[in-house]
Formats: structure tokens, C-alpha cells, sequence
């Protein structure tokens, strides 16, 4: 039912804002984008799965509301570098409202996303960037996936990882990464038994490695091959340190 919501949400904003996804910066299947249908279909389907993404890491003190400052902080800097000024003032304003609601959040956990929160920032997000790629082509697709490089590659490993095991994708359990991390703190015991201040101290490992990916895309963002290199690169190391941490799974 979220999906469906997240789904409708998004094909509501495909007809209010006109605009969709024209390209993904991969050979021959960009051909398809010439078709409106698919290209709409396609940007439902991404923007969607985006939205069910900050979700899926919504499982620590501040780490979906790091990720959205990260995400949106990173799509005002690249709009500055292309100098286009309304999506500056558009993810500007989207990043000062996400830090209001974190500093109540982190590190003591006042304050709550809950699902509709964390829906709510992957759908605005994934179309400011939608917004931002139509009104500069220059831009690669690739480089705005840097930059939502870990709700996106979480959630996709999480139904590989899932699939794999021959279990539901739509099952939840406890080793998505910023769970491993987590539990990893809680067992050496730095903080006594504090499980709010082993949360917090999780995220605040995490976010170095959330905001690496953002930084190579503003080195690439108008260079395919170097943001996709870049991509594939993140995406190989998450996976090895991933498995270097999890435990044996049955």
C-alpha cells in the first residue's frame, strides 16, 4: 500500500510539473525515453523506489535525515555550479527544514520521521533532482545517483541479499548495514549499556561514507564515464565491506 501511495504520489507530480525523466546516460536503452509512456513509466518506478529507500534506512538516530542533508546539501551545490537558482533556493530550503528537524532528532531521538516522514523526503528529493536534470542536460543521471548512492544502493542489496536466501524481498529483518554497524558498536561496550548513545555514534560512523560518493559526483557531473566508474567503484566496496562485517547467516 505505500508503494501504491508512493506511486500515485509521483505520477500526480509527473502531471502537475510536466516533466519526467529523458534520459539515463546508458546506451540504446536511452532510446527508449523517446516514448513518453516509458519514460513516465520509468520515472514513477525510480521515483518510487527512491521514496521506499529512505525509508528502508530509516533505522537510526539521524542516519535518513543525515542522508536527506547529504542529498540535498550536494543537489543545491551542483544546481550552483550549473547556476541554476530556483532548485538552489528549492533544495536550500528543503536542507534548512531537514536540519531543524535533526538537531530535535540527533543524538537523543526526541523526534521521529516514522514511514511518512521518510517517504515524504524520497519523494521530494528524488524530484528536485528529476527538476534539476530536466532543466540541465549537461548533468549526468549518474552523477544524481552519487548522490543518492546509499538509500538506492541499500535498498537494492537488501532485495538481492533477500532473493538470494530465497526469502521475501518485502521481508524486514536486522542485517541491513547500518544494523551490522550498529550491533558492532553495541558489543564493544564503549558506552556502558547507552543503546540511544551506541545508535547515535553509528550514524555518526556512517555519514563519512554517505557523503564520499556525493563528493566524487561534483567532480563528474557533467562526465558519464567518470560518474559511472565512480558508481560502480562505491558500489563494489559497499558489498565487500559488507560482507567483511555481517555475520553467518543461516
Amino acid at each position: 500500500y505505500r508503494l501504491l501511495a508512493a506511486s500515485m504520489s509521483s505520477l500526480i507530480a509527473v502531471l502537475l510539473l510536466e516533466t519526467w525523466l529523458v534520459k539515463v546516460d546508458v546506451i540504446v536503452f536511452d532510446q527508449l525515453f523517446f516514448y513518453a509512456p516509458f519514460a513516465i513509466f520509468f520515472t514513477v518506478f525510480a521515483t518510487t523506489g527512491v521514496s521506499h529507500a529512505f525509508n528502508v534506512i530509516d533505522g537510526l538516530h539521524g542516519l535518513s535525515l543525515g542522508v536527506s542533508l547529504s542529498v540535498s546539501f550536494f543537489l543545491t551545490v551542483l544546481a550552483w555550479v550549473v547556476l541554476d537558482v530556483f532548485i538552489v533556493m528549492l533544495s536550500l530550503v528543503f536542507f534548512l527544514s531537514s536540519l531543524g528537524l535533526f538537531l530535535l532528532n540527533y543524538p537523543w531521538g526526541k523526534i521521529f520521521l516514522g514511514d511518512g516522514g521518510a517517504y515524504f523526503q524520497g519523494h521530494c528529493l528524488s524530484w528536485i533532482s528529476i527538476l534539476l536534470l530536466s532543466r540541465n542536460p549537461e548533468i549526468t543521471p549518474w552523477a544524481v545517483v552519487l548522490i543518492f548512492f546509499w538509500p538506492v544502493v541499500e535498498t537494492l542489496y537488501s532485495i538481492f541479499r533477500r532473493i538470494s536466501r530465497e526469502i521475501s524481498s518485502a521481508t524486514a529483518d536486522r542485517y541491513h548495514f547500518h544494523q551490522l554497524i550498529y550491533d558492532k558498536v553495541k558489543s564493544l561496550k564503549i558506552f556502558g549499556y547507552s543503546e540511544t548513545i551506541a545508535n547515535s555514534f553509528s550514524t555518526l560512523i556512517l555519514l563519512p561514507l554517505i557523503i564520499l560518493p556525493s563528493v566524487v559526483s561534483l567532480l563528474f557531473f557533467n562526465n558519464v564515464k567518470g560518474a559511472f566508474i565512480g558508481f560502480v567503484f562505491f558500489s563494489v566496496a559497499y558489498i565487500a565491506v559488507y560482507n567483511l562485517i555481517k555475520p553467518r547467516l543461516n
